[in-house]
């Protein structure tokens, strides 16, 4: 960081500046090696960051289309403001106890202090065991982008996920928390078909707004249709579960059923939930039928009539 403040660049100057490539610098006059290689700019060719290695990411990287950027085990990202754009393929295969960490390279680390993985027009993100933290977005879904993101934590990001227009990703067995604002934000787009993202299984707790929030397109066209089953969320500050923005739609139903709400009581978990019961104008109906009794657990709510 010291080195970083006596160079002017394009992380300081993104209009007229280019990047500078300090990678390994020296302990010495004449010295070691001993900074972390830097990555900066298109990764336009095809690219692996072989396990246990460490990277300083001075602003945006972007994967081309048709490209695959592979980051293995233990491999630790060190962010310094920008994102990581995937246009092609990021395929992230850390393991239990050997994670690939998305990080800030800030001293103080504090969410927001770079922007997330950002998946866009045809990308696809596959993630295994990874850890996203301190980012605007842990990783956002654009467009008609898709992919996997499985045992993962994205924490004290601004939000954890976010998804929008038709992109339809799978997140499973994930944890979302302590995110300053959302867990999960799926937006839809009304130039875009609905997604249809799958959200099973994950922990999506202590967010400072709400766990789930969905906003609709605003028109009948494109408002998103997400599954969310087998999920803990409860805990959240706001509401656990929040819709919005749904104008023109009446009669949706969104599919949330079979999950744990930190209680078995349906009039707790109700209170949790703002959907059409509460704003019938432009939310749609949130089905929550059976809930369950505990994490992973067996279900015991009522089969909901809606």
């Amino acid at each position: 960081n010291t080195i970083r403040a006596e160079i002017y660049d394009h992380y300081d100057n993104p209009t007229t500046s280019p990047y500078i490539d300090f990678s390994g610098y020296l302990d010495g006059p004449g010295g070691n090696a001993v900074g972390e290689t830097l990555l900066i700019g298109a990764v336009d060719t095809n690219m692996t960051l072989t396990a246990g290695s460490s990277y300083f990411v001075l602003g945006a990287t972007v994967v081309d289309a048709g490209v695959t950027l592979t980051i293995e085990e233990g491999v630790t990202l060190s962010h310094l403001g920008g994102y990581i754009q995937v246009k092609g393929d990021l395929v992230v295969t850390g393991t239990a106890g050997n994670e690939v960490v998305f990080t800030s390279g800030n001293q103080t680390p504090s969410a927001g202090n770079w922007s997330g993985v950002m998946v866009v027009e045809d990308g696809s993100l596959t993630m295994d065991y990874g850890v996203v933290e301190y980012a605007g977005f842990g990783a956002s879904f654009q467009d008609n982008s898709g992919g996997t993101v499985t045992n993962s934590i994205f924490r004290d990001n601004t939000m954890g996920f976010e998804i929008k227009g038709a992109a339809s990703p799978l997140i499973d067995g994930n944890t979302m928390m302590n995110n300053s604002t959302y867990g999960v934000r799926i937006v839809g787009w009304s130039t875009q078909a609905s997604s249809t993202a799958q959200i099973l299984n994950n922990t999506i707790t202590n967010n400072t707004k709400y766990g789930v929030y969905v906003h609709g397109s605003g028109s009948v066209n494109g408002n998103p249709l997400p599954v969310f089953h087998g999920n803990s969320i409860h805990d959240n500050v706001s509401y656990d579960f929040y819709t919005i923005n749904f104008n023109g739609s009446p009669d949706i139903v969104l599919d949330a059923g079979g999950n744990w709400w930190g209680t078995s009581d349906f009039n707790t978990i109700r209170a949790e939930i703002y959907d059409h019961y509460d704003n019938p104008t432009t939310s749609p109906y949130i089905d929550f039928s059976g809930y369950l009794d505990g994490p992973g657990g067996n279900a015991v709510g009522e089969t909901l009539l809606i």
